[in-house]
């Protein structure tokens, strides 16, 4: 009998970062739509101006990765379990992370 509790409790636990991965993965990826309209927005702007859009890319870069840091680490179930738990706890987005924002100043590794 402690057997099979206890593989229903290993269950719970898979299902839950199953499903904090999933959470993770369409916060991951709007993100990442937020972050490309940027870019398509400032290539429109500057068309001309090469180290504009240098920039902009290396910008886009930087924010990406510490998207990718915030949502991943290192890949890890706790760690997306804590991310999800963040996200749940503003369901509404009203305290957003500006990633654009994080990309603008210097690398951010």
């Amino acid at each position: 009998m402690g057997q099979a509790s206890s593989s229903v409790g290993e269950l719970g636990q898979r299902g839950r970062r199953r499903a904090a991965r999933a959470l993770v993965e369409v916060y991951s990826e709007a993100r990442l739509g937020d972050l490309l309209a940027r870019v398509r927005e400032g290539l429109e702007d500057d068309v001309d101006d090469v180290f504009a859009a240098d920039e902009l890319l290396a910008r886009y870069g930087r924010s990406r990765r510490a998207l990718a840091k915030y949502c991943w680490g290192r890949g890890t179930g706790g760690h997306v379990e804590h991310v999800a738990t963040d996200l749940d706890l503003d369901p509404l987005g009203q305290h957003p992370i500006d990633w654009w924002a994080l990309g603008a100043a210097g690398d951010s590794e």
